[in-house]
Order: structure tokens, then C-alpha cells, then sequence
């Protein structure tokens, strides 16, 4: 716990750190998987349209960064000036929150936030390859991302402390 910059009395650094690279390949697993479903003799293309392959890393990086530029925003009130991109284009955000903030949240906010950046990319590569998915995808990034906003806020119950609680020596 420390003091933050958000002006609470005591408040605690909590790191969110999502790897493109991990978000790439889970990319690259739906999609491929996307398209082999729906490979058919009435569409035997699809497979060939609906995966990505490293010719695509170009486009899916600018789904990458337009997704990472929408999670900085909906955290943008408690990103410290620490926050910053890693070498790699990863996602690393510090964040200052207060210090009742409920830990037990933690995993939760990490989760989230790596799922809306899979999501994100994934209804964005839709919207080009098979349109027909990319509703539902955006759907999931906009709930992954309201469950990480949720998990930012949650708090633990106030307790007062009383006297007689305290051991005296």
C-alpha cells in the first residue's frame, strides 16, 4: 500500500500486464477453428478466408492497438504515469487504486481485460472475413470489458476497528 496520485489516503499498485503474443495466437486458434467449421461444399474457401496467417499481422496489429487504446480509456482513471507498452506492443497497465480496493478481484480484472483484447481483435478480423460472427464477437468484447471495469471497482466492506479489539501490552 502507498499513497497515490489519485488522492487516496493510503492506496495500492495493482499491475495488468496482457502479452500480444499470447493474444495472437488465441486469435489464431478461433479463427482457425472458426474456419474449418464452416468449410462446406457450399463455401470450401472458408477455412483459407476466416484464418489468419503471418500475411495478416499487419492488419491484426492495428486491431491489436485499437483495442489496447480502448482498455487504456475505460481504466484511464486510475492508470498511473508508469503504464506503458512493452517492447513487443504487450499491454502493461499500472494502476492506482485505493485501498480498500478488494483483492479478491484481482484475477478477475486480469481475465477480463486479456479476454476483451482477444475478443476486440477477433470482431474486428470478422467484420473483413466472415461478418456473420463478428456481431457476436463484438457483444463478448463489450461484456469482457464491462466485467473488467466491474472488477476495478469493487470494494471491501468497511469495519470499524474497536478498542477493545486491540491488545494493549
Amino acid at each position: 500500500m502507498r499513497c497515490g496520485k489519485n488522492g487516496y489516503i493510503c492506496g495500492m499498485e495493482i499491475i495488468v500486464s496482457i502479452s500480444k503474443d499470447d493474444v495472437m495466437e488465441e486469435v489464431a486458434m478461433h479463427t482457425g477453428y472458426a474456419g474449418a467449421n464452416m468449410t462446406s461444399e457450399q463455401d470450401p474457401g472458408a477455412y483459407d478466408r476466416i484464418s489468419t496467417t503471418d500475411e495478416n499481422v499487419e492488419i491484426l496489429g492495428r486491431f491489436w492497438r485499437e483495442g489496447r487504446a480502448e482498455l487504456k480509456a475505460a481504466m484511464d482513471e486510475y492508470l498511473t504515469d508508469e503504464a506503458e507498452d512493452g517492447p513487443d506492443g504487450d499491454v502493461r497497465l499500472v494502476l492506482d487504486l485505493p485501498g480498500n480496493y478488494n483483492t479478491a478481484a484481482v484475477e478477475t480484472l486480469r481475465t477480463a481485460a486479456k479476454t476483451f483484447m482477444v475478443q476486440t481483435v477477433l470482431a474486428s478480423w470478422f467484420m473483413l472475413t466472415n461478418k456473420q460472427e463478428a456481431e457476436a464477437y463484438a457483444t463478448m468484447a463489450a461484456a469482457a470489458l464491462k466485467e473488467a471495469n466491474s472488477a476495478l471497482y469493487k470494494r471491501r466492506r468497511p469495519f470499524k476497528l474497536r478498542i477493545k479489539d486491540l491488545e494493549l501490552k
